[in-house]
Formats: C-alpha cells, sequence, structure tokens
C-alpha cells in the first residue's frame, strides 16, 4: 500500500454546497479540512521577447484582434454543435429547411457586430 493510498484512506471523506457547487473535502486525522476541486487548465509560458518595436505592435494589434473574434468563434462552435445535434435525425428536406430558418436567425443577431469588426490590411 502506497503512502497516498494510506493517506486517502486513513482520511474522512464527503460533499458539501458552496454557493451552489456541491465540492468534495477530506478531513485529516488532524482534523485539517481539505477541499478538492478541478481546476481550469492553465498555460504557464515566458515574456515574449519582440526583435523589433514593429513585430510587437504587430503582434498588439493581432491580439486585439483575437480579443474581440473570440467570443463569435466559442459561439459559433456552440450553435455548430447545436445545430448538427438538432438535424441529424431530420430529413433531407426538413433539415434544408431548418438549416434556411437558423441561417436568417444568425444573419439577423449577428449580421451588424461583425460588419463593425475590423478589416486585416495585412495577410498573414
Amino acid at each position: 500500500m502506497s503512502l497516498l493510498h494510506t493517506f486517502f484512506v486513513l482520511a474522512q471523506t464527503g460533499t458539501v454546497t458552496i454557493d451552489g457547487q456541491v465540492v468534495r473535502y477530506m478531513v485529516q486525522e488532524n482534523g485539517d479540512t481539505l477541499f478538492l476541486a478541478t481546476l481550469d487548465d492553465m498555460s504557464i509560458s515566458s515574456p515574449r521577447k519582440f526583435d523589433s518595436e514593429e513585430e510587437y505592435r504587430r503582434y498588439l494589434k493581432y491580439k486585439r484582434y483575437a480579443l474581440v473574434v473570440y467570443p463569435y468563434a466559442k459561439e459559433a462552435i456552440g450553435i455548430f454543435k447545436e445545430v448538427e445535434a438538432d438535424a441529424a435525425d431530420l430529413k433531407k428536406r426538413k433539415r434544408k429547411k431548418y438549416m434556411k430558418e437558423k441561417h436568417e436567425e444568425l444573419k439577423k443577431e449577428f449580421e451588424e457586430p461583425l460588419k463593425n469588426l475590423p478589416k486585416l490590411k495585412e495577410s498573414f
């Protein structure tokens, strides 16, 4: 039996609701309580280095573009998955009608905000 396994066997475990979220906890023999949680992934990297001021400014510009476009991309992925799931069991004619309705709905919702996005003047 490993040390880690022994630690978990000797500790009391349970769950508690905090702000509407169910959280697991462990109480050690000495009375200390440890809350167990799954954290989101994070990336840690070194500071970026640029060869020139122009390169740095280009980086900042594309970073701004990404910050503007990212919410739309995230929303698009969600809509795509939803539409794909909804249309999966439809027959061809009904799927085509559903896609046309969804297209018009999305056009009304996103046409104006997307028109106002900055145009990329440089090529990648």
